[in-house]
């Protein structure tokens, strides 16, 4: 059905939609951040998406409707539902982690995600694009992070965030790629499958949901600045 992919949205919007009610969380009163947070960082990841589609991957008109700027509209979509879902596990981790502080101790690890780059940019060299720019990617949203002092990648709960990713990855693009909904180039990629997914889909699940939650948590600073100003 060429309404597949909006359907796909549409699913993964329906249980954070439902249970941003529950009173204990009320992930409600946080949904402007949140809608928020998820355009901020859809601006870049359009313009990536927009520049490689019909190369490293595209979409099977099959299961897509009319396109804007060559993405579907599912694709559009998918940038605001998958980061909006994902905020609403990390505000129901931060909920049940309660007084987690960050720790000096993750800084490490911090810095060596950030040094991807690195081998990111060598890769991206050989024309191994995809698997270059997920890497690079990936050690600018750690980058981004250690710049707005947000410390997202220094609370130990971002492993937790980062093993829903992974599983999030596995079960929805296993549905995308399995269909397949999107098409990869794979002279792009390591050709390498976790069944039917890229292992390059999983770090740019990484990249994007960890910059979402940064941007997310630089904006809750911000408003709650604003409130302490106003009392």
């Amino acid at each position: 059905m060429k309404i597949e992919y909006l359907l796909f949205n549409l699913v993964v919007l329906a249980g954070p939609t439902a249970m941003s009610f529950e009173r204990q969380i009320r992930f409600v009163r946080r949904w402007p951040l949140a809608i928020a947070a998820a355009a901020i960082v859809a601006v870049p990841y359009i313009l990536w998406d927009h520049a490689v589609t019909g190369r490293h991957w595209d979409f099977n008109p099959a299961f897509t409707l009319i396109r804007l700027w060559d993405l579907p509209v599912g694709e559009w979509l998918f940038f605001l539902s998958v980061p909006f879902a994902m905020l609403f596990l990390w505000e129901v981790i931060t909920f049940y982690r309660n007084g987690e502080q960050p720790r000096e101790s993750l800084g490490l690890f911090r810095k060596i995600v950030i040094v991807l780059i690195g081998p990111g940019a060598f890769i991206f060299s050989f024309g191994l694009e995809y698997t270059g720019l997920v890497l690079i990617a990936l050690g600018f949203s750690a980058f981004i992070d250690m710049n707005l002092h947000t410390e997202v990648f220094l609370q130990p709960r971002v492993f937790v965030y980062m093993a829903i990713s992974i599983l999030a990855t596995t079960i929805f693009n296993m549905y995308l790629t399995g269909r397949p909904v999107v098409l990869y180039g794979e002279e792009y990629q390591l050709s390498f499958r976790i069944i039917s997914i890229p292992v390059e889909d999983y770090f740019y699940g990484l990249a994007h949901l960890t910059l979402v939650a940064t941007v997310y948590e630089a904006l809750k600073g911000f408003v709650d600045k604003r409130r302490e100003t106003r009392s």
